[in-house]
């Protein structure tokens, strides 16, 4: 793939590019067989892997971690090739358990990156120096390789950052065209703390009404636009 590679820490070399399984995968639930596996989703990893991508990115909320293990086991490319994010959102209460749950689910013994999916895991009077020290205590144990975040601010990171043994790797953040400038604040913020910015929804179509601050006069006045310039006489 044309995207050089970004080192995390140490020898922990990221993919520049991912192939994702949320986004539609997760709004729009694939038929899965009596094995509880999703063709169509397998299908696509394993032409993803035909086109050269190595990264994948799945999450305890997609739900689909059973059916990506098949892909990759059935792809016959050999694990040290490959690499694999994913997230925790309902149980970072016992982050041991669901690292290993999901292992089992993708048929490997390691996540080379593990994220807090969101602020909005913390539940139940848990903190995020608490919650952070047990991702800290995964990659003690072998189990990842990386641990970061997704979806956070400056006022998250500023409740933990100091107590860290273990710098944050990651801040995964959505970043398309209607939010760009919204988000200057926080990259500058991991800028500063060498913490990679990786993006998600990057390809979210220029018009699309509804969508996180798209409105229909912005998208009407493009529509427009494009309109008057088609119709300009050669």
């Amino acid at each position: 793939m044309p995207f050089a590679p970004i080192r995390l820490t140490g020898d922990v070399l990221m993919p520049g590019i991912s192939f994702g399984t949320g986004s539609d995968w997760r709004k729009n639930p694939r038929t899965e067989d009596d094995d509880g596996v999703a063709r169509e989703l397998v299908d696509a990893v394993k032409e993803a892997l035909a086109a050269g991508f190595r990264a994948f990115d799945t999450a305890e909320a997609y739900k689909n971690e059973k059916s990506l293990g098949v892909a990759l086991q059935e792809s016959g490319v050999p694990r040290e090739e490959l690499f694999l994010t994913s997230k925790i959102l309902r149980t970072l209460d016992d982050p041991a358990s669901e690292v290993r749950r999901q292992l089992a689910l993708l048929q490997t013994t390691y996540l080379d990156l593990f994220l807090i999916h969101s602020p909005k895991a913390l539940k139940d009077g848990l903190d995020l120096v608490t919650a952070w020290k047990s991702l800290e205590a995964l990659v003690d144990e072998g189990l990842v390789r990386a641990i970061g975040v997704s979806n956070f601010e400056e006022e998250h990171f500023e409740q933990f950052i100091a107590e860290a043994r273990i710098k944050p790797a990651v801040n995964q953040i959505s970043m398309y065209p209607y939010i760009s400038t919204k988000q200057f604040k926080i990259v500058r913020y991991c800028q500063e703390h060498g913490i990679i910015i990786q993006t998600y929804e990057v390809s979210t179509p220029l018009i699309r009404e509804g969508e996180k601050g798209a409105s229909a006069s912005i998208s009407n006045r493009v529509l427009l636009l494009t309109q008057t310039k088609s119709r300009r006489p050669s």
